[in-house]
């Protein structure tokens, strides 16, 4: 949330205004109109953050036991049971507080009723608190989200929470009615097609994405046509289109064809929800049909900024909206860069050979592969910034996803009108729609799957994305004419991009505990700049932690790769996360422990390892390795000496590991319990650590007040879920470790933890 002053803002507003009128030449009118209206948006955005944002009962949250009520402004879904409402009042036994803010409704799963918008309804003994903050580096920022919507806290029904439906409130009855239709038309869409081509049209036609399989929506994703499943000015475009058509058979002027051209745009740009790029669309039809009613020629790029005027004068927050960034981007690259790619164009068209058909379809392929590259151009740093990825593939996929969603989207639509008059038509119609549909997400799956289709990177920093648009501005407004200027401007760029980022730079040892639940992940570079990964964290049915947590958080660290992992011992909550790892990061090497039985999970790792020709070593006591220069490695435990009823636990076969960087030490403990603690005091003071990892999460089977005194580190860290049901941390070590005097951090309560070493040893720094 954005804080400044709203007098501050009044006053230099009023302030150049001023000045403009005393200065009353036009260029000096021209040059404060910029400023006057920058001004005027930071006011409206800060007028509206005060009227959604801010409240003075937000002080006084969390409420553990609150009352209140409202109305459904968004209905919940049967897989996120998440619903938006308008907090009308909070209820006390004293009097009601209006509120008038926006929180989001969190549902048990065994709510019984579907609410819909207009709902009133009432709740008592429910849990009213802020927004919760991202607890691990690279991962969705849901707060961020919710804070740009409107929306500055979340309501958690409870076992014991009681719900009333009231009267339901007039204020939504539109909104009602269009999730109504909404809804009708989805249900439509089900009766005609199979599962897998519903989801899909219902994400093209309506904009609802809840329905599409994830398989296909990580292909769009990986092929760079993402676009496509959102509902953006490309389908405003064909929808317009067949709006037309359709309306040209009637016999109106033109004029009246526009209006209801128009007419039927905003019912539709309504009933999908007025996503930012078909509001950002509609605005622009509508500047346009308007004009040409009026009998006045407009200006595509008055449109477009026209448009963005319109919605952030309503929505100012919507300037920090993904949607709105890449809408505009997209839109704009396309108007500037395809005007400079026309040389380039004409140059193709006349080497084309005068051949009958084939030539215009030549042409339509360079023009549609032109315009794709002139959005990549624009949009390329919004990729990079919010999705760590750049697509390849896209530029040739573009080609033949684009005339397949024009032909898909009035067949769709003429499916849907058919079906209003035929039943069996509409359903010879709809196999022709359902091949279509299926060779498009075959055409998509083959594409995302090609080496090289796609390639990670890393979050830009705003110097590098700075510098990528001064260099586009420079190429395609001043040196195009001279290729001799290009090629030197581009060596520049080139040598100024080494001398920034590929010049090696030595980092702090830096360790950062992840917050992975009820397991263990723990990132470390060291100070020759290597990256380690000790243990992967857990994996469930619905969750991994290596594809939710650790493959983000290692994306916006900058880095692309581990130059080792480390697992301490086969357990799901230390080795679940590997495999997606292996199969999204290169890894160099991978280490694990010496047993002298076979176990499942850590056999599949191995069988992973090979067929990936990944090296690996099995580690035991007296293991030494050489990380870089100033960092090393030495495994304490597991031994092959170990009695069998040491070793027979899986949790004492793990890699007890001590990192050494100078004067600086940490020891990683795994699950180790009491026994192998024990055995590891014959180490004397070489176990000595700045820094102990906790073992087995805070179990009391663990960390025994000998070997705490043994390692006698300054700083602990327990890695372990919120509220798990092993009750770990166990109170006892937590008194052990106040007795000690040794400082801890917790991951179920201040998430991930990251810490650094400099001069003055070892400290906290703040990773997001």
């Amino acid at each position: 949330v954005i804080n400044v002053p709203l007098r501050l803002l009044i006053s230099a507003f009023l302030g150049i205004l001023i000045l403009a009128l005393i200065y009353r030449k036009r260029s000096c009118v021209c040059l404060l109109l910029y400023p006057c209206i920058f001004l005027m948006g930071s006011l409206n955005y800060e007028i509206w953050q005060q009227n959604n944002l801010m409240h003075p009962f937000m002080e006084y949250l969390p409420l553990s036991d609150a009352s209140l009520e409202g109305y459904i402004i968004e209905p919940h879904d049967t897989s996120s049971y998440k619903a938006i409402m308008m907090l009308e009042k909070l209820l006390t036994d004293v009097q009601q507080i209006p509120v008038k803010r926006k929180f989001l409704l969190i549902l048990d799963r065994d709510f019984p009723f579907m609410l819909l918008p207009g709902d009133k309804i009432r709740l008592h003994h429910v849990l009213l608190e802020s927004l919760p903050q991202p607890r691990n580096p690279g991962q969705l920022d849901t707060r961020k989200y919710l804070l740009m919507h409107g929306i500055p806290g979340q309501i958690t029904c409870q076992p014991q929470t009681v719900f009333e439906s009231v009267n339901q409130s007039s204020k939504l009855y539109i909104g009602r009615y269009l999730y109504q239709i909404r809804n009708a038309v989805d249900q439509h869409i089900s009766c005609y097609f199979d599962e897998e081509t519903a989801g899909f049209l219902s994400a093209i036609f309506l904009g609802k994405k809840e329905k599409v399989n994830k398989s296909v929506k990580l292909d769009f994703q990986k092929s760079g046509v993402a676009h496509v499943l959102a509902i953006s000015g490309l389908h405003v475009g064909f929808v317009v289109y067949f709006i037309f058509t359709f309306l040209s058979f009637l016999p109106l002027s033109v004029r009246w064809h526009n209006v209801l051209t128009l007419i039927c745009l905003i019912f539709y740009m309504l009933i999908t929800g007025s996503q930012p790029p078909v509001v950002r669309a509609t605005v622009m039809v509508s500047i346009y049909l308007m004009g040409h009613n009026l009998e006045r020629r407009t200006d595509v790029y008055n449109s477009v900024m026209g448009a963005a005027f319109i919605i952030l004068l309503i929505q100012p927050q919507q300037l920090f909206w993904v949607g709105f960034q890449f809408s505009f981007a997209a839109v704009l690259s396309i108007l500037f860069f395809y005007q400079k790619l026309k040389p380039v164009e004409k140059l193709v068209i006349r080497h084309i050979p005068e051949v009958k058909f084939v030539k215009p379809l030549i042409i339509k392929m360079v023009q549609l592969f032109l315009v794709s590259l002139a959005a990549q151009l624009g949009t390329l740093p919004l990729m990079a910034l919010y999705f760590h990825q750049i697509p390849i593939i896209s530029l040739i996929l573009n080609i033949l996803v684009i005339p397949m969603i024009a032909l898909i989207i009035p067949v769709g639509f003429l499916v849907l009108l058919i079906s209003l008059f035929s039943h069996s038509l509409s359903i010879l119609i709809s196999q022709l729609l359902i091949f279509l549909v299926q060779i498009l997400l075959g055409i998509v799956h083959f594409a995302a799957e090609l080496p090289g289709a796609y390639f990670r990177i890393s979050a830009p920093s705003m110097l590098l994305i700075i510098l990528y648009g001064v260099f586009l501005f420079l190429i395609f407004t001043v040196f195009l004419p001279n290729l001799r200027q290009v090629r030197l401007l581009s060596f520049v760029c080139f040598i100024l991009l080494i001398l920034l980022y590929i010049v090696p730079r030595r980092p702090l040892l830096s360790i950062t505990m992840l917050d992975v639940g009820q397991g263990d992940a723990f990132l470390v570079t060291t100070a020759g700049d290597k990256q380690l990964l000790i243990d992967a964290g857990p994996v469930h049915s619905n969750w991994d932690s290596g594809a939710n947590i650790i493959i983000p958080a290692i994306q916006s660290s900058g880095k692309l790769r581990f130059d080792k992992i480390f697992i301490s011992h086969p357990h799901s909550d230390h080795i679940g996360g590997i495999f997606s790892i292996l199969s999204e990061i290169k890894v160099d090497s991978v280490y694990l422990p010496e047993m002298k039985e076979n176990d499942l999970w850590q056999d599949s790792a191995l069988k992973v390892l090979n067929r990936k020709k990944i090296p690996f070593r099995l580690l035991r006591m007296g293991d030494r390795l050489e990380i870089d220069p100033f960092t090393r490695i030495f495994i304490l435990s597991p031994s092959i000496y170990d009695d069998a009823s040491i070793s027979k636990n899986l949790n004492n076969v793990s890699l007890v590991m001590l990192l050494q960087m100078e004067n600086s030490r940490i020891l990683w403990t795994g699950d180790a319990e009491t026994p192998v603690e024990g055995k590891l005091l014959s180490w004397g003071n070489f176990l000595k650590a700045d820094i102990l990892k906790i073992g087995h999460h805070g179990s009391i089977t663990s960390s025994s007040e000998k070997f705490l005194s043994a390692v006698s580190p300054s700083l602990a860290l327990i890695s372990v879920g919120k509220q798990n049901k092993y009750g770990h941390p166990s109170n006892i070590v937590l008194q052990r470790l106040k007795d000690s005097e040794i400082n801890y951090f917790r991951s179920d309560r201040t998430g991930a933890v990251r810490l650094e070493y400099g001069r003055n040893g070892w400290f906290r720094t703040k990773w997001n």
